[in-house]
């Protein structure tokens, strides 16, 4: 039966229906790995006891696998055989065997080992429904989830998603929660947390089996401590553990509603296997409903929009115009507003995660700026258009001109 343990959200549209995303998967089935092969990957059924076929159709709602076979060559196994190799041609031919050799010698040895190598092989899981909005996937890190989500978009020829990233930052909702903010109907919380200091690195604290709502927490939390994870209860249905980035840990079942679909359960391996996809789906969603108003929905965007509109201003991304100066000013007036909301903190995703993305694209940006010798406008219209089509293109969008903001400044901090 599907019982999901962690579950990543993305917001999607345009999915196919059960009958042609059988046919884009038949067209990337899982196979095994080759002998000189390290690993092999593609769909396969996700419960072989209940379906040959690469989707199982709950009532609209569709479960998908895909199956990952790596060779499980032990790293102690491969660090021996190449110290053998080394030592041998240092000893026969009286010469240092450098770095760079020691690397084709440790392919070599890979590619001798590969044959004889045991598999190890793995499942991970997605939920998807093409008349609601979110696909789940079962995976612990968003590493996992693009994972399949690049397996997929390959299988269908495009795939545009985005994580559900809401006006509200998380950590900072979950604290007001344990300093008595009041939570959704139907929520509750849990016995653990994690909290940590967002300004001394490593600053960590894991709390289990108490009360959260303790003073001993509440003096961390008044001494500038988050809560980056927090166990909940929603609906007396599912327990699980929240992580600042919205995906979902460790969930199961609460006792009760555990007994009550024990004793539903049919016997029969399909009608149960159809039952579970069915009302995994269902309370996920609903989940994911209740824990996007939690914080705050997701922003609206109209008054960006409006900005993008007024003066034939496209909506979307910029693209390179004849007209540099015109294309700067209207790159100007995105860029002012965007500088705007970030005053206001309203950003996509909360203000830390943002900050640690302007952080990593400021590198690519100085580097367009000093290939191109240009200042920061121009720099943000080549990357906008080079953005185009990404799968976070609005967000990239966000990050983008904030960075072209921070680097303008202060003249664009006045101007807006």
């Amino acid at each position: 039966m599907f019982n999901p343990k962690n579950a990543i959200a993305y917001l999607v549209n345009d999915l196919p229906d059960a009958e042609t995303l059988q046919s884009a998967l038949a067209e990337h089935p899982f196979r095994p790995r080759g002998s000189q092969e390290l690993s092999s990957m593609g769909w396969a059924t996700p419960c072989k006891d209940a379906t040959d076929g690469l989707v199982f159709d709950a009532h609209g709602w569709l479960l998908i696998g895909l199956k990952y076979e790596e060779a499980d060559l032990k790293a102690a196994v491969v660090r021996e055989q190449l110290a053998n190799r080394v030592d041998d041609i240092e000893q026969e031919e009286s010469r240092k065997v450098y770095r760079k050799e020691k690397l084709q010698l440790k392919d070599e040895v890979v590619l001798d080992l590969l044959p004889r190598a045991f598999n190890t092989h793995r499942m991970t899981y997605a939920l998807l429904n093409p008349e609601k909005p979110y696909l789940f996937i079962e995976a612990t890190s968003h590493k996992r989830a693009e994972e399949l989500l690049n397996a997929l978009r390959e299988a269908l020829g495009s795939l545009k998603v985005a994580l559900p990233l809401t006006s509200l930052s998380a950590d900072k909702v979950m604290t007001g929660w344990l300093t008595g903010e009041q939570m959704p109907n139907e929520w509750a919380l849990g016995d653990e947390c994690e909290l940590r200091d967002p300004m001394a690195e490593g600053g960590k604290i894991a709390a289990r089996g108490q009360e959260l709502m303790s003073k001993e927490i509440t003096a961390h939390i008044e001494g500038g401590y988050l809560v980056k994870r927090l166990a909940l209860e929603y609906g007396q249905v599912i327990e699980f553990v929240l992580h600042e980035d919205l995906s979902i840990h460790r969930i199961r079942l609460t006792e009760e509603f555990r007994d009550q679909i024990d004793a539903d359960t049919p016997d029969d391996v399909i009608a149960a296997l159809d039952a579970a996809v069915w009302r995994w789906g269902t309370d996920l969603t609903r989940l994911m409903n209740s824990l996007v108003d939690a914080m705050g929905g997701i922003p609206d965007q109209d008054s960006f929009q409006l900005v993008q509109e007024q003066d034939d201003i496209p909506a979307g991304p910029l693209t390179l115009s004849a007209s540099v100066g015109k294309a700067s000013e209207k790159a100007v007036m995105i860029t002012s507003k965007l500088y705007q909301m970030r005053q206001q903190q309203i950003f996509l995703g909360g203000e830390e995660r943002f900050k640690q993305s302007v952080e990593h694209y400021r590198p690519m940006f100085e580097q367009v700026m000093a290939d191109q010798k240009c200042d920061p406008i121009k720099a943000l219209i080549t990357l906008l258009d080079n953005a185009k089509g990404h799968q976070n293109e609005g967000m990239l969008m966000h990050v983008l001109s904030a960075v072209a903001c921070e680097l303008a400044e202060p003249s664009l901090g006045e101007a807006a």
